[in-house]
């Protein structure tokens, strides 16, 4: 109630794109210190988390706008250097040889800015 909605989704949007990159080993001392001074007590963090995933479990309806917030990296994008898109190559068919390269969007940042 101290931080309000919007501040308590902002800093869940970066909380998700810090764990993101976290778990693929990705973070920078950048996003890291940002991350630590946004969250100072990960006891508090953990036990939020927890909190809000009780009560994600237990309510029968989210507001909409809480569905699908953004994974937001805060910082400059390691994967992309902000330009939101990376080169790749994926399989087409799984039975074949088929397979297409180019760009496309970063999974990291999505949204070709990936700093806020």
């Amino acid at each position: 109630m101290r931080l309000g909605r919007e501040e308590t989704r902002r800093r869940a949007s970066y909380l998700a794109g810090h764990r993101k990159l976290w778990l693929r080993d990705m973070t920078t001392q950048e996003i890291d210190r940002r991350h630590a001074e946004r969250f100072p007590s990960a006891r508090r963090l953990d036990r939020s988390e927890e909190l809000a995933s009780a009560s994600v479990m237990w309510l029968v309806g989210v507001a909409p706008e809480a569905r699908h917030l953004p994974a937001v990296i805060d910082g400059c994008c390691p994967e992309c250097d902000n330009s939101g898109k990376v080169w790749g190559s994926w399989v087409i068919d799984a039975g074949s040889d088929w397979s297409e390269e180019g760009y496309r969007a970063c999974w990291a940042c999505q949204t070709g800015g990936g700093a806020a």
